[in-house]
């Protein structure tokens, strides 16, 4: 039986350092992000559905941008959108990790999409496949999703923005009668969810 003297050889102290790297590594693979690839997709989702995207103020950071490959890196925020998806929900599907890279599949359950000018209803499910890199050790998305996705009660909440604008502005009928129509439609569309959901 060998007895631990304390000594090691110089081979065996290579090996050991070794050995101690990978486990060191592991550890930070396995704890060095604070979310994971679908933990981050999620909390971008929930934001971009409550309507978080829609706050766009110039200069600041809004919840999303800090899910975002460039955020603390480069200058730069999303800008403004001129439509928007309402949705009823989304799912994550999968992620897939391959190193520093991820893909999260995200299933958006579409019910139409709305602008300052009408409401073109088309219900469907969209798979995104949502590309993520690491930057600072966290996992962000690579690329916003294209348009915001967010709920029925945050649709209506948007275009009675619009109707606000309008109501102010009496060269502007034309427009607020458009806005109380798809206001209308908005929440009819809401009602019919409730009673889906009831059922």
């Amino acid at each position: 039986m060998m007895l631990f003297t304390g000594q090691l050889d110089a081979k065996c102290q290579g090996v050991v350092l070794f050995v101690c790297a990978l486990l060191l590594t592991g550890a930070m693979q396995a704890h060095g992000h604070s979310l994971s690839p679908s933990e981050t997709v999620k909390a971008y989702c929930e934001a971009d559905y409550l309507g978080k995207r829609l706050n766009y103020v110039l200069g600041e950071y809004g919840p999303t941008d800090k899910l975002l490959s460039w955020y603390g890196v480069k200058d730069g925020n999303e800008s403004g959108y001129d439509i928007i998806y309402i949705i009823e929900k989304y799912k994550i599907v999968d992620e897939k990790i391959f190193g520093d890279k991820a893909i999260v599949n995200v299933d958006y359950y579409i019910l139409c999409t709305s602008s300052a000018y009408e409401v073109v209803l088309r219900r469907r499910v969209e798979r995104e496949k949502i590309e993520m890199v690491v930057v600072n050790g966290e996992w962000r998305l690579l690329w916003p999703v294209s348009y915001p996705r967010v709920s029925v009660d945050v649709g209506i909440r948007n275009v009675e923005k619009f109707v606000g604008y309008y109501t102010n502005d009496p060269g502007k009928k034309n427009e607020r009668e458009q806005c109380n129509d798809e206001l209308a439609l908005l929440q009819s569309i809401k009602k019919r969810i409730e009673q889906e959901q009831a059922q």
